[in-house]
């Protein structure tokens, strides 16, 4: 009886009303699942820097939202200049596969038919990528130099992005493959050249996404309650200047949450503390 009135429902609606419908239908699916990845992503931030937000309201689910359109934002920048970065060593790939294919046909004295196709980056649709591409590099370059890990991190993304963009470009035998499962491996590739940087260097995506939306808060003055400056003194972080409530001014803080729920996480120098967000005072010096 309900498929009837529902088929009946359908009917009544005119073209334009069913696509409203559909739009309505698809924007509540992406909201939850922007919720989702919000709510994901502030507790995996929150255990990365230890602390997890108390009072949380339903008006937070903004927040949440806010994080993840944040994050996806982000995270679709910085894949595009990696990719673009993959894209750019191409030409080293190609050549280290001809030494590889030459050197196993002079020992085993056969030839490999299978390779990965690095199309030339001089071409008028792929050269835009190798000017985005020359910026991460530089950068990884850098990196190596103040922090030589992440320098790894970066190096090891951008070789992957390569890879897989040579695998794209590689033609199998259409007698073997149909043309949807084709495309339908491509798209495979593409997920997983998306999904490649988060794996790498998951946690620098979600600072920045908190730092982006005024969750983290780098180099703040904030001003501490009394209870609270003494607590700092006796462990030994000193305030610039007290005022007349003996109250503490602090500079150069990192605040590492605020925004959501009742208490606010800083660091001060090497020193973590959590407050109420009714003690404590924010500011920036611009």
């Amino acid at each position: 009886m309900n498929n009837k009135s529902d088929s009946i429902e359908k009917m009544r609606l005119t073209p334009f009303q069913t696509i409203i419908k559909s739009l309505a239908s698809i924007n509540k699916l992406l909201l939850q699942l922007f919720l989702a990845i919000g709510f994901i992503l502030t507790l995996r931030y929150c255990s990365i820097i230890n602390f997890y937000p108390s009072g949380l309201t339903l008006g937070d689910s903004l927040f949440f939202i806010a994080i993840s359109l944040a994050f996806v934002f982000l995270y679709s920048i910085i894949v595009l200049f990696l990719f673009s970065a993959g894209i750019t060593i191409s030409p080293i790939l190609s050549f280290i596969q001809y030494l590889i294919l030459n050197f196993y046909k002079l020992i085993a004295k056969k030839k490999i038919t299978k390779t990965i196709n690095f199309p030339s980056i001089l071409s008028f649709e792929i050269f835009p990528y190798f000017i985005i591409g020359i910026i991460p590099i530089i950068y990884t370059s850098y990196k190596f130099t103040t922090n030589f890990e992440k320098g790894l991190q970066y190096t090891s993304v951008i070789l992957l992005m390569s890879i897989f963009w040579g695998f794209i470009n590689s033609k199998p035998r259409q007698s073997k493959y149909s043309y949807k499962k084709i495309i339908f491996v491509k798209i495979i590739l593409i997920s997983v050249i998306y999904l490649i940087p988060v794996m790498f260097i998951e946690d620098t995506f979600i600072d920045k996404s908190m730092t982006l939306i005024g969750i983290k808060k780098d180099s703040a003055v904030i001003q501490l309650s009394k209870k609270y400056t003494t607590f700092l003194d006796i462990n030994g972080i000193l305030p610039s200047k007290i005022t007349k409530d003996n109250e503490g001014i602090f500079k150069n803080v990192t605040v590492m949450f605020q925004g959501i729920g009742t208490n606010i996480q800083v660091k001060i120098e090497n020193f973590s503390l959590t407050v109420p967000s009714k003690d404590i005072i924010i500011g920036k010096l611009d």
